[in-house]
């Protein structure tokens, strides 16, 4: 195990999260090829060394907020059939050469959204393997050897109940959840995903995604700004969003009244699926509500119904709820090479 690195990637649709025992990154989950024309132009001592470029494949790739100025044209997959692209390789690499500047061996876990959990197989078939990654600031080739054995998915939604379970260290905690039937949303930026869990075991009926998350408001957010006027790029609109307001001839357009409803509609799509998906909300004693759109739907979702709460982390160790999940599972991996190493 000396040579063996832990990492948790949550490859979601929207945003890639990333843990390992040292790194804790986000970024969008976008990719182009580098535009070599951007390559040959650096304002050298003016601005900091942010670019996130690697080299898989015979290929230079801009990851995430690098695409907007070093990519030719970006490419981000939101469907199921992701998880079998060359897109999602390239994901898996970036978070490989983010987590570890050392060749190394990995022992990964990975989250699929409950509607695409059931083709865990096909991605662990897609991404199990030896990458060999150029990055850095030195430019030095990395070799990264995923065995397959060793690559474990979970649903995504799973991980924020493992943080309520596990220490750090990834002791086991006396938790609420034991013992329990718990519904986990998982509010993303495509989709949002249920998971219920009884006494920490998957019930599958209970499982399921929706289609409608942050890109709803992000949607709603561009068009509304147009309408004033301002063209927003996609890739704007969550900065925008937390910001709470948009530029206009030099001026912050605040846009707190048009958030507020915008969070308000979406909300009553999520309660309205737990209804339908947890028999009007009484199959399960509690609900979680995790994510990044959760600070936007949570209040909404709390009102109508009692037993649920929002994610809430250990002010000794915050963790935002849209990293709870990665940061669980990767806490869920150690315990699951701990019990191994007791074998």
């Amino acid at each position: 195990m000396s040579n063996v690195r832990v990492l948790s990637a949550d490859l979601g649709n929207g945003f890639t999260k990333v843990i390992s025992a040292t790194t804790r990154h986000s970024f969008p989950s976008v990719i182009s090829v580098e535009d070599e024309i951007a390559r040959d132009f650096e304002a050298r001592g003016l601005v900091g060394d942010r670019d996130f470029i690697i080299e898989y494949r015979g290929k230079r790739w801009a990851i995430g907020q690098t695409v907007w100025t070093h990519g030719l044209l970006p490419v981000t997959i939101a469907h199921r059939t992701r998880i079998q692209q060359e897109y999602y390789k390239v994901l898996f690499a970036a978070s490989l050469a983010l987590a570890f500047q050392i060749s190394t061996t990995v022992h990964a876990i990975v989250s699929l959204p409950p509607a695409a959990y059931w083709d865990r197989d096909a991605q662990k078939e897609a991404i199990a393997g030896e990458y060999q990654v150029r990055f850095g600031d030195k430019a030095r080739t990395y070799t990264y050897t995923v065995p397959y054995e060793h690559l474990r998915v979970l649903p995504e939604g799973f991980g924020t109940a493992a943080l309520f379970c596990l220490e750090r260290d990834a002791l086991v905690r006396d938790s609420w959840l034991f013992g329990s039937r718990v519904g986990v949303i998982d509010v993303g930026t495509y989709s949002t995903d249920y998971v219920m869990l009884d006494n920490m075991k998957l019930v599958r009926r209970g499982t399921d995604s929706l289609p409608h998350a942050l890109h709803d408001i992000h949607t709603k957010l561009r068009t509304y700004v147009s309408s004033q006027g301002v063209d927003l790029d996609a890739y704007e609109a969550d900065d925008v969003l937390r910001a709470g307001y948009f530029l206009k001839a030099g001026q912050h357009l605040v846009i707190a009244d048009q958030k507020e409803a915008w969070a308000a509609e979406l909300a009553q799509a999520l309660t309205a699926h737990i209804r339908t998906l947890w028999n009007g909300g009484d199959a399960v004693e509690h609900i979680l509500i995790t994510g990044g759109g959760a600070p936007y739907v949570a209040a909404y979702i709390e009102r109508e119904f009692r037993h649920a709460r929002h994610f809430e982390s250990d002010p000794d160790y915050p963790v935002e709820p849209w990293e709870a999940n990665c940061e669980g599972a990767y806490r869920y991996a150690l315990f699951l090479d701990a019990l191994e190493q007791k074998k």
